[in-house]
C-alpha cells in the first residue's frame, strides 16, 4: 500500500503533521461584481461542503455579526457577490499553508434576530446559470465561433459542452480559462450520425444538456470548488489508486467517530433511460443497463430500477451508455461510512482514502462528499464503496 500524499499545492508533510497539534486557520473574502473587495465583516462560523452528486458541487454556510445597514446592503445575493474561502494550517516554523478551498457566490442572506447574526448561504458558479433557458435561437450559429450549426457523431464532447457554457454565459469566449478545454474529454460518437443531427431547441437548458452529454461518454461535468468548469472521465474505482489520506483511530489517528450504514435507499442495480424529444414514435428511445452477475445481480436480489427521463435527442446506443454510466455510480451507494475527523483540507470527492476503524482490516474507500467545519478544524466525510458485479447493456 503506497504512502498517502496530500495533493498539490499542499505541503507534502501534512499527512504526518496533521497527527500532531496543528493550528487551523481560515479566511473569507467578499468581492462585488466589479471585482472590488468588500470589507468590514466579522465571520463567526463557516462550513464548506463538496459533493460529487450535487449541483452546485460547492455549497457553504457562513454566519457574520450583523453589520451596519450600509454594509448589509452590499451583501445582496442579486448583485453577484463573490465569496472566496481559504483554509489551512500554521506549521511549526510559524509559516502558514493556506489555500482556497471554495469559490462561490452569495445565494441567500438571512438576518437572525435577536442574535444580531446574519446567515449567508454560498453556492458554486452553477448556481448562476442552472436555470438559464434560451429566449430565442441562441443555440444556432450566429457568427460566434463557439456556436455550432449542428452536433453529429464526429463532434467532440468538449466542443458541445463549451457551446453549452458559452450560450448560458458561464464563459465569455473561445479561450476563456474558466473551462479546462484542453484537458476535457474529446470523445465522439455521442450524437446521431449524418444526415441526422442534434442541436438544442429554443427554451432548452444548457447545464442539463452538458450533463447528459457527459453521461453518454462516462464523463463527469461540474464546476469545481475553485470555479473551473471541467469535463473529465469518472475516476476508476481502482484498488491501486493513490491514497490521499489515512484515517484511523488510536494514538496517531485523526478519526473522532464513525458510522457504517448499509441501506437500500438510493441504491439500484438497474437503470432505465427514456429519451423523448417529440411525440412521434421515432422521436423516442429507451436505454438500459443492469448488474448481471455477483451477489447484487438482478437475478439474485431482484431488479431495483433507477429511472431517468430526458428531452434530448439520442439513439439507442447513447441511451444504453447513459444508463451504464449512471448505474456505475448508483450501485456503489448501498454501503457508506460517515466519519468525523481532524480536517484534511486537501481531500476532494472521488479521492481515495484508507479507513481503519480499529475493528477490522483497513480498507479503501472513495470519498463521495466532504464537509469542513472551519471553526472546529474538523471534517465529515461520506464514502462509497464499489459493489462487485458486471454492468451489462443490450
Amino acid at each position: 500500500m503506497s504512502a498517502a500524499t496530500p495533493t498539490e499545492p499542499w505541503d507534502g508533510s501534512l499527512e504526518t503533521l496533521i497527527r500532531e497539534s496543528l493550528t487551523h486557520v481560515y479566511t473569507v473574502t467578499f468581492h462585488n461584481a466589479a471585482g472590488l473587495e468588500i470589507r468590514g465583516f466579522n465571520v463567526t462560523s463557516c462550513t464548506v461542503r463538496l459533493d460529487e452528486y450535487w449541483s452546485p458541487y460547492l455549497q457553504a454556510t457562513l454566519t457574520i455579526t450583523l453589520p451596519p445597514a450600509g454594509g448589509l446592503a452590499l451583501l445582496d445575493p442579486r448583485l453577484l457577490v463573490k465569496v472566496t474561502i481559504s483554509a489551512g494550517y500554521v506549521l511549526a516554523d510559524g509559516l502558514t499553508d493556506v489555500h482556497p478551498i471554495g469559490i462561490g457566490y452569495l445565494a441567500r442572506r438571512t438576518i437572525n434576530q435577536p442574535d444580531n447574526q446574519v446567515t449567508l448561504e454560498v453556492a458554486g458558479p452553477e448556481y448562476l446559470v442552472e436555470e438559464w433557458r434560451s429566449l430565442a435561437q441562441e443555440w444556432a450559429f450566429d457568427g460566434d465561433e463557439l456556436r455550432a450549426t449542428e452536433w453529429h457523431d464526429t463532434t467532440e464532447a468538449r466542443d458541445a459542452v463549451r457551446t453549452c457554457l458559452d450560450v448560458c454565459g458561464a464563459i465569455d469566449n473561445y479561450d476563456d480559462p474558466r473551462f479546462d478545454y484542453y484537458n476535457a474529454m474529446d470523445t465522439t460518437g455521442w450524437a446521431p450520425p449524418p444526415p441526422d443531427f442534434w442541436i438544442p431547441r429554443e427554451g432548452d437548458p444548457a447545464l442539463p444538456i452538458a450533463r447528459d452529454i457527459a453521461g453518454r461518454i462516462g464523463g463527469w461535468f461540474r464546476c469545481d470548488e475553485l470555479g473551473q468548469w471541467r469535463l473529465t472521465p469518472r475516476p476508476v474505482d481502482d484498488d491501486n489508486a493513490q491514497i490521499v489520506h489515512y484515517l484511523r483511530a488510536g494514538v496517531d489517528g485523526t478519526l473522532i467517530n464513525s458510522d457504517g450504514t448499509l441501506s437500500r435507499e438510493g441504491w439500484a442495480n438497474a437503470v432505465l433511460v427514456h429519451y423523448q424529444w417529440g411525440s412521434a414514435d421515432n422521436q423516442q428511445v429507451l436505454g438500459s443497463a443492469w448488474i448481471s452477475d455477483g451477489p447484487y445481480s438482478v437475478d439474485v436480489v431482484g431488479t431495483v430500477v433507477h429511472y431517468i427521463e430526458s428531452p434530448n435527442k439520442a439513439v439507442a446506443s447513447h441511451a444504453d451508455k447513459r444508463a451504464a454510466s449512471a448505474l456505475k455510480q448508483l450501485v456503489g451507494l448501498g454501503f457508506a461510512y460517515s466519519v468525523e475527523a481532524v480536517a484534511a483540507y486537501w481531500i476532494r470527492p472521488t479521492d481515495v482514502i484508507s479507513l481503519d476503524l480499529g475493528v477490522e482490516t483497513a480498507q479503501l474507500a472513495f470519498v463521495s462528499s466532504i464537509a469542513w467545519d472551519l471553526d472546529a478544524g474538523r471534517m465529515s466525510i461520506t464514502t462509497r464503496q464499489p459493489a462487485p458485479g458486471t454492468i451489462t447493456s443490450p
